[in-house]
């Protein structure tokens, strides 16, 4: 499998869904919090957490809160794992929080060659390990925002 190096790209690798590896860039991720799931709230049929003064919108593309709400209903003192992540689209900073199953690791990656995809994201090699590296999280942000306004 060809691949070409990715200068100077620190990937933060996660699992979203089960047994799927997903990256984002490092530089985008600000801290990485346990929050009960009794601090998430909806707004417009979105998740939203209030962290630090700020109203961030929650992506969950593993549909980790169902599972998690199902165990805090049936009576276990449910967590999920957010990773708080900050980003930029020209005109004003943006930041959102993104639910995962856990966190993998902190490592260099080496995007596949041939412009390979899936779902329009792009796919690396991790430790020798097949991961999406995800990046088009700033128009679905955006887009977030402008539902819940």
């Amino acid at each position: 499998m060809a691949a070409q190096q990715v200068e100077n790209l620190s990937l933060l690798v996660f699992e979203d869904r089960l047994r799927e590896r997903t990256s984002l860039p490092l530089s985008i991720v600000e801290r990485i919090e346990s929050v009960p799931m009794r601090e998430i709230e909806y707004a417009g049929g979105r998740a939203m957490l209030q962290y630090r003064g700020e109203l961030l919108p929650l992506c969950d593309n593993g549909n980790v809160l169902n599972e998690m709400e199902e165990r805090q209903a049936q009576g276990d003192d449910a967590t999920v794992t957010v990773l708080i992540c900050g980003t930029s689209n020209g005109e004003r900073a943006l930041r959102f929080g993104m639910i995962v199953r856990k966190v993998l690791d902190v490592s260099a990656g080496t995007l596949l060659e041939g412009g390979r995809t899936v779902n329009g994201m792009e796919l690396a090699l991790v430790k020798e390990k097949v991961t999406v590296v995800q990046r088009e999280f700033e128009m679905n942000m955006t887009a977030a925002w402008q539902e819940v306004a």
